[in-house]
């Protein structure tokens, strides 16, 4: 039997700013969103916790993914404690949830 993963909803926005989900937890946050800028943090330490280490790390799920993911139409229970980091290129880290198809990146 096929496990049907969730997926985030069509024409999701953030609940601070408003902005359109674009893709994956991507959104189009306007310039004084704070959860724009919490992660913006994230990523940069992200960064910092990777160094040169090509492959995946994991670490916990923070409060603003969980506030975006909900946004998207994932529902709160199906959301793990913990997210994969998966390094795409030296300046692309792709975050990965165990059970949850975000639709990558186009």
């Amino acid at each position: 039997m096929m496990r049907t993963l969730p997926t985030p909803s069509p024409g999701a926005s953030c609940p601070q700013c408003a902005g359109l989900r674009m893709y994956a937890l991507t959104y189009n946050h306007t310039a004084t969103c704070t959860l724009r800028a919490r992660t913006d943090s994230r990523g940069a330490a992200d960064h910092a916790m990777f160094g040169s280490f090509a492959g995946t790390r994991t670490r916990d799920t923070t409060t603003t993914e969980r506030a975006l993911l909900i946004a998207a139409g994932i529902p709160e229970q199906a959301i793990p404690d913990q997210v994969d980091l998966d390094r795409v290129t030296t300046s692309v880290l792709v975050p990965r949830w165990d059970g949850i198809d975000l639709g990558g990146i186009p």
